[in-house]
This record gives structure tokens, sequence and C-alpha cells, in this order.
């Protein structure tokens, strides 16, 4: 009747596919009879009742999951039979769909990125990996999508909250969404004080997003600063420091630098579990002239609120920048100085404190000094570095 009845048997027909596609099994037998090909049919061609009547026969059928298929093509010709993705799903709650990354695909294709957003924002998980998946699958492979995302601007909120909230898998395939469709600028942007953010992409993003949150906490305010240590920045700092590029391994040092102006993120830098020390101590010897730059710097901020761990291990660092002091390019020479400077202005301020001077003990011989700081005094008077210049909150960063 679908097929070749008159226009009132067809719209009786479309009326009672809606009442008996009440289950799976029979979604599954008017799908294979050819029944919803006869109702796109009907909504390209038909009366206006019986448009009507076979968009109310979609939904049941979508309901039940005929539209679902990832070798139907249905989906498709249902846009372009001119229903909406959204009047094709209107009856069924979003959670209880199983909607494959194919038919994501699809929709995707046809138009339906506002159905892909709802998805993000309101689905289960399910649901949204399989439209990360498709977003991530499609847009690589269409200029016209990419473009159309752009525009919209619609994902960036849903795929930065799945980053900051999501599961594990969610977080990693969000940051790699936002890189592939092109939104990590608009990104950064619209969310460029959003601390969670900026700690969750040192963790799951791609290395363009790392390096760019290295970037944007390498220069933060001292109460941006004290956020992003609450928020757990410090750490996957280290990470990166361990495991990164060279560039990112030398952005992440400026990074963390900049953190050390925080004395909760000295603590926990210093603190033995963290590693951050040692890998700093590994960068400063073995690591290309960007990199000991930014280690130099590191220690000697973090020696000025905590102390290096242990004698031996301060007189290691002192005596590697002793030695760039002297033998160095230009360049190390005058970052070797600049933190040798660092490291004895720290040793002053403590001893000061203690009815002490840094460079002379009480008898003048300067023998009462670890020889870490006797380092310092024989190099520390001949640095060439303009200076360097303490924070008013006292950490010291090299001029």
């Amino acid at each position: 009747m679908l097929k070749t009845g008159t226009h009132h048997q067809k719209e009786c027909a479309t009326q009672a596919i809606e009442i008996l596609a009440n289950s799976d099994a029979v979604c599954f037998q008017i799908s294979k009879e050819g029944g919803l090909d006869a109702i796109i049919e009907l909504l390209r061609s038909g009366t206006d009742q019986q448009k009507e009547n076979a968009k109310s026969a979609v939904q049941k059928l979508a309901f039940y999951g005929c539209i679902r298929s990832k070798s139907d093509e249905s989906l498709i010709d249902l846009l372009r039979g001119g229903m909406s993705l959204r009047q094709v799903y209107a009856k069924a709650p979003l959670p209880d769909l199983a909607i494959t990354t194919q038919v994501c695909v699809k929709i995707a294709f046809g138009g339906g990125i506002g159905l892909l957003v709802e998805l993000l924002k309101r689905g289960g998980d399910h649901q949204k990996n399989s439209a990360m998946e498709a977003l991530g699958t499609t847009v690589i492979r269409s200029d016209e999508l990419r473009s159309e995302i752009a525009r919209s601007g619609s994902l960036v909120d849903p795929l930065v909250a799945l980053l900051k909230s999501g599961t594990e898998h969610q977080k990693k395939k969000s940051a790699t969404t936002l890189h592939n469709v092109g939104l990590n600028d608009e990104m950064f942007v619209s969310h460029e004080k959003d601390i969670k953010l900026l700690v969750a992409l040192l963790v799951h993003g791609t290395a363009q997003q790392m390096q760019k949150a290295c970037e944007v906490i390498e220069s933060q305010g001292i109460k941006k600063i004290h956020e992003t240590v609450r928020q757990g920045g410090v750490q996957p700092l280290v990470t990166i420091l361990e495991t990164g590029t060279e560039t990112l391994k030398t952005k992440a040092a400026s990074a963390l630098t900049n953190l050390s102006r925080s004395g909760k993120a000295c603590h926990e830098m210093a603190s033995k579990d963290s590693g951050a020390i040692a890998l700093l101590v590994t960068l400063l010897r073995v690591g290309t002239e960007a990199l000991q730059k930014n280690a130099a710097a590191a220690l000697a901020s973090v020696d000025s609120r905590y102390r290096l761990r242990g004698n031996k291990m301060r007189e290691k660092v002192i005596n590697h920048l002793v030695q760039l002091q002297k033998t160095g390019t230009d360049e190390q020479q005058r970052y070797a100085s600049g933190a040798l400077k660092s490291f004895a202005r720290n040793d002053e301020i403590r001893w000061r404190g203690r009815g002490f001077k840094i460079l002379h003990s009480e008898n003048g011989t300067g023998d009462d000094l670890p020889k870490s700081e006797k380092s310092l005094e024989a190099f520390s008077e001949n640095a060439t570095s303009p200076g360097v210049q303490p924070p008013k909150d006292g950490c010291c960063t090299i001029l």
C-alpha cells in the first residue's frame, strides 16, 4: 500500500506503521520489506498529510533502531527528504540510542553537526565517544566540514567540558578532536582564563596543545600561578620534562621557573617523590643550550625558597654552573653567571636571617661555609651577567 496504493491508502499505511512499530523485531521487518524506503519516498513527494504521517513513522522506527545500521544509507536519504535529525530522533531519548561511529559520520556529512554537539553535551559515554570518533574521522577528510565547524564554533565548549571532566579516554579524544578540527586557537582564546583546562592539556593534549599551555603558564601573574599550582599543574610539567620532545622540555622548564614563584610549587618540586630536581640537574648537564638555560633558572628559583635537597645535589648544580661560566659559549657563560648570582643571593638572605653575611664568617675567613658556598664566593664575584632581579615575592629569575 505504501508503494502502490491511493493517496488515502498511503496515509492509512503510514499511520499503521507508526502504530505497529513497537519493537525492534517489527521495525526490522518493516525495513526489510522496503517500508522505510517507501516512507522516505513519501517524504520527498507525498501530500502534506502523507509527509506528516511519514515523519511520525520515521520517528518510531528511529526510536527502535532501524535508522542506525552502519550499512544503511537511509539516514542521509531522510535528510534529503526534508527531515532534520532533531525530527528523526525526536521521540528517542538520547541516552537510549545506540548510535555508532559510522552513523555519526553519516550525521556529520548529512549536515547534522548540531546533533553531534547535542550528543557531546547530553549523550551517554558511548554516544559521546562515537561522536568524537566521527568528528575525528570526517573533518580530516573534509575541508567543507572543517569550515562549517569553525564558523559555528559550537564544538569548542562541549569538547572542552569533556577534556576537563570526562573519562580518561574522552579527555584524550576530545583534545585530539579539538586539534584535528582546527579549533586550538579558538579554544585558547575563549577559555584563556580556564586553569583547569590548561592542566588538562598538559596531561592529555597533543604536542602543540601542550606547548601552548606551557607558554600560557610561563607568562602567568602570581594569582594565576597559585591557581595553576592548586589545580595540579606542577607534576604534569615534570612529566613533560621526562618524556617530552626537546622543544616541549624547554617550554616545560620555563613554565616551572615561573610557577616556582609560588612557595607551594617550590615545595612540590623539591620533594623527593617529584623527581623534578633530578631531571633539571640532568638537563643542566646534557640538555640543549635553551634547556640548560631554563633548567638553571628553575633550579635557582626553587633554591630561593627551598634549599636544594642535600649539599651534594646543590654542589653538583653549582659546580656545573661554575664549569659553564668558565668554559661555555657566550650564552652559556651569561646564564650560568646569572644563576650563580641567584644561588649566592639565596645564601646571603639565609645567612643574614641568622645574623651572618654570606661571604664572610664572623672571623672574616669564610672557613665555616660549606664547599658549595665557597664555590659561589669564588665565581659569583667574577660573574659577568647583567644581574638577576628577584620579583617582589622573593623568587630569582635570570634577566
